[in-house]
């Protein structure tokens, strides 16, 4: 399987960010985290960036998780604290092949 898929990332309003892939349009896997409850804490989903679809999708989110590594929660690879929402995003717009970003607030839903 060879097909483009997308990368995101999703920040929330106590500083948490959640990276992810998905082969699909992302929209149902982000807005499925709009009020998140990790074990004692809370959040309400902010903002997201999303990638437009690009082949080098997988490779692209083990970089980013990569990046992440010294800021993940104990239990978690793909959620982490302690980032710059918009460093983040930088970071992730300049990877290989991706165009066509969106970054929203949840109010633009």
């Amino acid at each position: 399987m060879n097909g483009k898929g997308y990368i995101y990332i999703c920040s929330f309003d106590n500083g948490l960010i959640k990276v992810g892939a998905s082969r699909e349009n992302p929209s149902k896997e982000i807005y499925a985290h709009e009020n998140v409850k990790l074990g004692f804490i809370e959040s309400r989903l902010a903002f997201f960036w999303v990638s437009g679809p690009h082949y080098l999708f997988r490779r692209n989110i083990k970089s980013l998780l990569e990046e992440i590594r010294p800021f993940r929660l104990a239990y978690s690879n793909d959620w982490c604290h302690g980032l710059n929402f918009g460093d983040l995003i930088s970071l992730a717009s300049h990877l290989e092949e991706v165009q066509q970003t969106v970054t929203k607030s949840v109010s633009e839903r």
